[in-house]
């Protein structure tokens, strides 16, 4: 292999020519090209919003005052916040989404459980009522 500037020959591990110290280019994209820049930008600009989608149905499962749909909307926030961690570059709102679909999830269940499944049907009428008057 030949130096680009200064012709001398070049061994093929070597990074800087020996005569004139100029870096050497392989055959590999080198972190000045175009092409390096774009395809190490390529991944974080995909549009798969699913991290912020968890982030948001955790919120929202977390503020629902509706027994088991809090608990439904908690499971798709954990679903959504999987799949997030598995494929997006950033991954804050799916570890916030995680966390907070766990943590309302726990709630929801142990509301329930304090409160027996007896007079769930009144439950939920009560708190839907709220829900819409307040």
């Amino acid at each position: 292999m030949k130096c680009k500037k200064c012709g001398s020959e070049v061994e093929k591990g070597d990074k800087f020519c020996l005569n004139c110290g100029k870096p050497i280019e392989d055959s590999r994209v080198s972190m000045n090209s175009p092409n390096y820049t774009q395809n190490k930008y390529q991944n974080m600009n995909t549009k798969t919003p699913l991290g912020l989608s968890s982030f948001v149905l955790a919120i929202i499962s977390f503020f629902l005052p509706v027994p088991y749909m809090d608990i439904g909307v908690g499971i798709a926030a954990i679903v959504f916040a999987i799949f997030a961690l598995s494929k997006e570059v950033r991954r804050g709102f799916a570890i916030a989404g995680l966390v907070i679909g766990i943590i309302s999830m726990l709630l929801a269940i142990g509301l329930l459980m304090e409160n027996g499944y007896d007079d769930l049907f009144d439950q939920m009428t009560i708190v839907i009522t709220r829900f819409f008057i307040v």
